[in-house]
């Protein structure tokens, strides 16, 4: 029995190292100066369901859009529990408040969904580390064994309770074998922001005007949100990533790496500039004790870039017609 013990005692660390090798390693290449973690988020995706009916008084209820107030100060566990929870069916009309969260969310995964796309089918498995200046890095996440695992990767920038993602990329088809190591391997790509052509660079005060472009999402960040918010400050550029008034919308559709969005908004009854920003925060990669939960910003003040502009102009008086 004493030999028998002493021989399991020299297996332990080996069955140890074991358990804690398998998984999948994602290898990380061209992370951008000043990230400052790396987040990992794996799942298994199946192709979409088929075409399902859609309901009349959803497709009503979704023209509804309610104005949402900036972000709260920072308050980490109720701030992004309250960003990054689902939201109801209907808002109600009373005037938001600030730090409120209102809107309406797609059904996700559905044809003719506003998140039409692949659809989950897994957990999330999420792994975050610091990248301490690093460029490339290898980051091991423990998961079942299985096939068709999706490695989505965010190089975040930022400690607070809001950072903004840099960017990402993301691979599909890893299989995980039990008490193995799988790899895989991801550069990181920044988000890209492009303005639909029919935009106007300069409305007429108090008119009703739209707001519609692309956000090209290497890593699916924003594919599990059907809804993008806009920032708007209002005659004086914004100081952070988040300040001034922010408006909501559900009109988001989903293709390969492209998000495109439309708001419908109003222009402020004065002539004045208008500054605005685009984005939206990811469920799958907000810190499992709610303390934290990143942004896909565009463009991202942190980063050094400016934010976009809009010129309001002062309304042309009507000509009265002669008969």
């Amino acid at each position: 029995m004493k030999y028998l013990v002493c021989f399991l005692a020299l297996l332990a660390p080996a069955f140890g190292a074991s358990m804690e090798n398998s998984g999948i390693d994602t290898v990380v290449n061209g992370i951008p100066t000043g990230a400052s973690q790396i987040a990992v988020a794996i799942d298994v995706v199946a192709p979409p369901a088929a075409a399902e009916y859609d309901d009349p008084a959803q497709q009503a209820a979704v023209q509804q859009q309610q104005v949402l107030q900036q972000l709260p100060p920072p308050q980490p566990a109720a701030a992004v529990a309250a960003a990054a929870a689902p939201q109801p069916a209907a808002a109600p009309a009373a005037a938001p408040q600030a730090g409120q969260r209102q809107g309406l969310r797609g059904r996700r995964g559905r044809p003719g969904g506003f998140g039409a796309g692949p659809v989950t089918v897994s957990p999330s498995y999420l792994t975050a580390v610091p990248t301490h200046g690093a460029t490339s890095l290898t980051v091991h996440t423990n998961v079942a064994a299985g096939s068709n695992y999706r490695v989505r990767v965010v190089a975040i920038k930022g400690d607070g309770p809001f950072p903004t993602v840099l960017g990402g990329g993301k691979t599909a088809g890893i299989k995980a074998e039990a008490d193995q190591v799988a790899h895989a391997s991801v550069l990181v790509t920044a988000p890209m922001l492009k303005l639909a052509a029919d935009n106007p660079s300069a409305v007429a005060a108090g008119s009703h005007y739209t707001l519609a472009g692309t956000i090209t999402d290497p890593s699916s960040f924003l594919g599990t949100k059907s809804r993008m918010r806009v920032w708007l400050n209002d005659g004086t550029p914004p100081a952070a990533n988040y300040d001034g008034v922010q408006v909501s919308t559900v009109k988001v559709t989903m293709k390969d790496d492209d998000v495109t969005f439309t708001f419908d908004l109003t222009a402020p009854k004065k002539p004045t500039t208008l500054y605005f920003q685009l984005g939206e925060v990811s469920p799958d990669f907000a810190s499992k004790d709610g303390s934290q939960a990143a942004f896909l910003v565009v463009p991202d003040l942190s980063a050094g870039a400016s934010a976009l502009q809009l010129k309001v102009e002062a309304a042309k008086p009507s000509v009265a017609s002669r008969d």
